[in-house]
């Protein structure tokens, strides 16, 4: 059922329009996923004026589950 619903969000979720965050932006994306590249990843670099990274991990488009200690690092050094 997760992945179903991942699928539908990807499928049917729209940006609005709105104010940029000012907050860093780190996207993460699997080397083998056959949904999102890292050039896709790039796109979320739009959504900030803070600083913007992208990591790729291995894995598909559920990396982040093998690579929770690399995200939870990534997420408390990163300082807004």
């Amino acid at each position: 059922m997760p992945l179903r619903a991942d699928m539908t969000i990807v499928e049917t979720c729209r940006p609005t329009a709105g104010p940029l965050l000012d907050c860093p932006v780190t996207a993460f994306v699997g080397d083998r996923d056959t949904t999102v590249d890292l050039a896709d990843a790039h796109g979320w670099r739009a959504v900030s004026t803070g600083p913007f990274t992208a990591q790729q991990l291995t894995g598909d488009h559920f990396a982040l589950l093998d690579h929770r200690d690399r995200v939870l690092a990534a997420v408390l050094t990163t300082r807004g």
